[in-house]
């Protein structure tokens, strides 16, 4: 073994510690380094998730405004008492005009929320018997019509908005009948003259075109002393 032999592990030993020195030097020197770095603005925090219960509050508030009677609910009020009509009809438009003469009486339904008018009248030569309810959709934002009568065992419904000038009252629906059991288009007017004056005019569908078959003219009737 020559000399320069004898000292090989001291001299792997002293580059093995000069490696680590220099190792641990870079790492020291990196942690100092970011020490001084600006650091990154944490993420901002979500918005509070709302409860249940506060949820559950806001629906329950919103649901009480939905269901209590508006302004539109106490204009249909005005319809409330009992009513001289002056019924005219027709099955066509070349059919003759027939006059009679009947009576209604409406009534206001659950708070306010709906007024029910029964009629009793002629119609054709016929008896002729109805009900018709009126309301205010408030989830819909229109008026509503349902009208049942003593010539069929099914409603017409139909629904629309008031005019701007709070006088006329336009609706649309489906009139359904053997001839029509999935409905064809048919509008509904009703016009109020003043606190005791009002009528109605129906279109039907005719070949295509609406024609009015039916119109209706109410005064209010006044008790005698």
């Amino acid at each position: 073994m020559t000399p320069s032999s004898r000292h090989l592990p001291a001299a792997a030993s002293l580059s093995r510690r000069a490696s680590s020195l220099g190792v641990g030097f870079a790492l020291g020197w990196l942690a100092l380094a970011g020490c001084g770095a600006p650091r990154q603005a944490p993420p901002p925090v979500p918005a509070a998730v709302p409860s249940n219960a506060s949820r559950l509050e806001k629906l329950l508030a919103e649901m009480a405004e939905k269901a209590a009677p508006g302004e539109s609910h106490r204009r249909l009020q005005g319809m409330v008492g009992t009513w001289d009509l002056e019924v005219e009809s027709r099955t066509g438009p070349e059919s003759p005009w027939q006059r009679t003469q009947g009576r209604s009486v409406c009534v206001q339904a659950l708070g306010g929320r709906y007024v029910v008018e029964y009629w009793s009248t002629q119609l054709q030569g016929q008896p002729f018997e109805a009900m018709h309810v009126l309301g205010y959709d408030r989830l819909a934002e229109k008026f509503l019509s349902i009208w049942m009568d003593s010539f069929s065992t099914w409603p017409v419904n139909s629904s629309g908005r008031m005019s701007s000038s709070e006088s006329v009252l336009h609706l649309s629906g489906a009139m359904r009948d053997v001839l029509a059991p999935d409905g064809r288009p048919f509008h509904l007017r009703m016009l109020f003259e003043g606190p005791d004056q009002r009528s109605m005019e129906v279109l039907d569908s005719v070949a295509g075109t609406q024609v009015p078959l039916l119109r209706v003219r109410a005064t209010r009737r006044t008790e005698s002393p």
